[in-house]
């Protein structure tokens, strides 16, 4: 099992906000998490990135319990709603930002991988703030991609596309993750884009015990 999640809960000001979520994903798989806002899709992808510590409950990742390992020693990838690129650094060094602080000496051969693997070949040193709502996006999956994570996480990465562009990079990125074998979690209010993107689609609610 690449990921477990096991009675996860999660409080907030000592009250309970999440309990009881169990969830299993195999490796390659793709699961998209839907539910209104508020139901703690998000918290949910943040106790797996490790960015929040669940109160009760253990995150397995590939057989290990990583509930109190830290973020950069996860091996998970996120993709916020935001992008959350730094905007003071050019494409190439956000895309590699992650190889830099592990000082990988390849990291501008994976840089230029990344970029291609997007669409974005030849994109390196331009300025971020250049780049169109849907570019910015490709960044910052390739960012996400670069330190080739065992579970990218996906928070509503298409969220304020014009439908075009959406359809376009769904589909880009359905025939990207089909090509990488990477596996998904994918959270997201719309219904279609999740069975689009993935062979199982769960209802929040449905993951409590």
């Amino acid at each position: 099992m690449m990921l477990e999640l096991r009675t996860i809960g999660v409080d907030y000001d000592g009250k309970p906000f999440l309990r009881g979520i169990n969830l299993a994903v195999e490796r390659g798989e793709r699961v998209s998490l839907v539910g209104p806002s508020g139901s703690g899709k998000s918290t949910l992808l943040r106790v797996i990135a490790g960015i929040e510590l669940p109160s009760t409950g253990v995150v397995f990742i590939d057989g290990n319990d990583v509930t109190s390992t830290p973020p950069h020693l996860r091996q998970v990838g996120m993709v916020f709603q935001d992008n959350q690129l730094f905007p003071h650094l050019r494409v190439g060094d956000n895309v590699g930002y992650s190889l830099r602080i592990a000082r990988r000496h390849d990291r501008a051969e994976v840089v230029d991988e990344m970029l291609n693997l997007v669409g974005l070949a030849g994109f390196a040193q331009r300025a971020v703030t250049s780049l169109s709502g849907g570019e910015q996006k490709r960044v910052a999956v390739a960012r996400s991609l670069a330190a080739n994570p065992t579970v990218l996480l996906l928070d509503e990465p298409l969220t304020g596309l014009d439908e075009a562009l959406h359809d376009r990079l769904l589909d880009d990125l359905i025939d990207l993750f089909d090509r990488r074998g990477t596996t998904v979690i994918h959270v997201t209010h719309d219904i279609a884009e999740a069975h689009r993107l993935s062979s199982r689609v769960i209802e929040i609610s449905e993951l409590v015990s």
